[in-house]
């Protein structure tokens, strides 16, 4: 869940209730905006700790084992473990064709030799 914006829509939320509370009661200019500002303060740590609170509550968001099952039937690839390892912890064979023959081709027997050409 995205709890990013609870913090900042919650203290525009009392922001905009304190301006029609502050207009209606007809108060001085500078009393208004010494309670939009500790309003708008006091409700956006109410709002951070309310989106802490959510986050735990319901803790990371789990795929259930269907939708993990019909992921990996598709062809997409999840990553577990070491990168160039799969989920057994052992090399793909891709790798172990290529390191069979020592990493050298025939044909380029010294790879890092200067030209002369």
């Amino acid at each position: 869940m995205n709890t990013r914006p609870i913090p900042i829509v919650l203290a525009l939320a009392a922001a905009g209730m304190t301006c029609i509370i502050s207009i209606v009661q007809k108060v001085s200019f500078g009393i208004f905006l010494l309670r939009l500002f500790v309003v708008v303060v006091l409700f956006y740590l109410l709002g951070i700790f309310v989106g802490i609170l959510f986050l735990e509550a319901l803790g990371p968001e789990k795929k259930p084992k269907d939708e993990e099952e019909a992921g990996e039937q598709d062809g997409s690839v999840a990553l577990s473990g070491a990168e160039g390892e799969d989920s057994a912890g052992e090399r793909p064979e891709e790798l172990e064709d290529v390191t069979a023959d020592g990493g050298a081709d025939e044909t380029d027997e010294e790879p890092f030799a200067d030209d002369d050409e």
